[in-house]
């Protein structure tokens, strides 16, 4: 579990899996949600905007994760953005999607 800055503990869970290192190809819970990778999106909020979000381990993970010169990517608003296995691909109400890495995602977002 994290702690929160303002004290707030159950504010914000870690992943818990039978991996010292967080999710890894199996399923998850996050604030007791189950996760399965390869499973569609999930919407989550952040300070009352909602996301759809699915986390990428691999190639056929997310149809806008494509491979480019130099790596997986995903095209955004400003351009394209590496992703990396075990990072959420968020996609917001208008279409435009983005990557982020497990951590600052599991720090901003709560499932909806």
């Amino acid at each position: 579990m994290f702690s929160h800055p303002r004290g707030r503990s159950d504010y914000l869970h870690d992943i818990s899996t039978n991996s010292p290192h967080g999710v890894e190809g199996e399923g998850a819970r996050f604030r007791g949600i189950e996760f399965t990778p390869g499973i569609s999106g999930m919407r989550f909020l952040k300070r009352g905007s909602a996301v759809e979000a699915e986390r990428w381990f691999g190639p056929g993970g997310h149809p806008r994760v494509v491979l480019r010169t130099g790596g997986w990517a995903v095209a955004t608003p400003e351009g394209w953005r590496e992703v990396k296995s075990g990072d959420w691909i968020l996609t917001d109400d208008t279409g435009n999607s983005w990557p982020m890495s497990d951590a600052q995602f599991k720090s901003l977002y709560v499932p909806a």
